[in-house]
């Protein structure tokens, strides 16, 4: 077993374990708000129909997509000096660069769904390109105004999470970063789940505009690492990393985690107390995945500098 999954493995059995049990006083959290607050915490009457369309175009679309794509890049766009014709190594590049082809375009369709939604509320950042100054996502919590079809794409993002998940789980097992995707999967399921029942909306919307935003140019590396010339590959990659940078090392921390902190530290609050420690660990455990994250980055970017200075030095040495 690879030295990442003994951090990973307990990571997952632990959170598993405290979501579960926080998990079963989700609902005493809700009936507790309704009760105190029915005007702020009615039911999206849509609830169980989103969530059902949500999954059945995710199962629609995700096929057809991916095998279009991986079609095209084992057939035509695959370079056939890296990745020779009818290789098995073309057919497993052909099949990741399908998978990945598809997030894009979840991730391209959510992120500006979400930035329609935000783009006149009070919680979206000026440094995430919105008007506002200092966002206080708990003023008047639980019954901050909330900005319209903010709970219908919440539910989406649960649909789209869980069937990630299942996904995963099932045709999955097998790749490398299987750990570390499930206990995304896992940490980001429980906040969505968490902050949909307890009406924490704002903070969680910035953090899923945060994770989409970045995973744009991330994919849109992975699309154009060892396929395009070198300059475009570059080019993608100090792209995706200063994202990374801007919004998960700096953002997130400084913007989410801190602000966090700050904004409920004084509240008096019944249920902000109660998941203070809960949801502040889930914020944490997320930040540990982008520091491991960029690590992976960073080394990938020296083996390939180390690789191309081999390959350099062969060519030299044989002329």
């Amino acid at each position: 077993m690879s030295s990442k999954n003994y951090l990973f493995y307990p990571l997952i059995l632990t959170t598993t374990t405290w979501t579960i049990n926080h998990g079963l006083n989700l609902s005493s959290y809700n009936k507790y708000l309704k009760t105190l607050y029915p005007e702020c915490m009615e039911s999206n009457e849509n609830r169980n129909v989103i969530v059902m369309m949500s999954f059945l175009i995710l199962l629609i679309i995700q096929h057809p997509v991916e095998e279009a794509a991986r079609q095209a890049f084992f057939n035509y766009l695959l370079p056939a000096k890296k990745f020779p014709k009818n290789s098995i190594e073309r057919a497993e590049k052909a099949q990741m660069l399908s998978e990945r082809v598809h997030k894009l375009i979840v991730y391209t369709t959510t992120t500006c769904l979400l930035y329609g939604i935000l783009w006149n509320s009070p919680y979206l950042s000026k440094y995430l390109l919105g008007s506002s100054e200092d966002p206080q996502l708990f003023m008047n919590y639980p019954c901050q105004p909330l900005p319209k079809y903010l709970d219908d794409f919440y539910l989406l993002k649960l649909a789209y999470h869980a069937y990630e998940l299942f996904y995963s789980m099932i045709y999955h097992r097998g790749r490398l970063d299987f750990p570390e995707y499930v206990f995304h999967h896992i940490v980001t399921l429980a906040l969505i789940v968490k902050s949909y029942s307890i009406n924490y909306l704002p903070i969680g919307a910035i953090i899923m505009l945060l994770h989409d935003l970045s995973d744009i140019f991330l994919s849109i590396f992975k699309l154009c690492c060892d396929v395009l010339p070198m300059k475009i590959q570059m080019t993608s990659y100090f792209i995706m990393l200063t994202s990374w940078i801007y919004l998960r090392m700096w953002f997130f921390p400084v913007n989410v985690i801190y602000a966090y902190i700050l904004q409920v530290q004084d509240s008096k609050d019944y249920v902000i107390l109660e998941n203070y420690w809960i949801l502040l660990y889930f914020v944490i455990c997320l930040y540990v995945l982008h520091i491991f994250w960029f690590y992976l980055m960073i080394r990938g970017l020296i083996k390939r500098i180390r690789d191309f200075d081999s390959v350099i030095f062969k060519n030299s040495e044989n002329k």
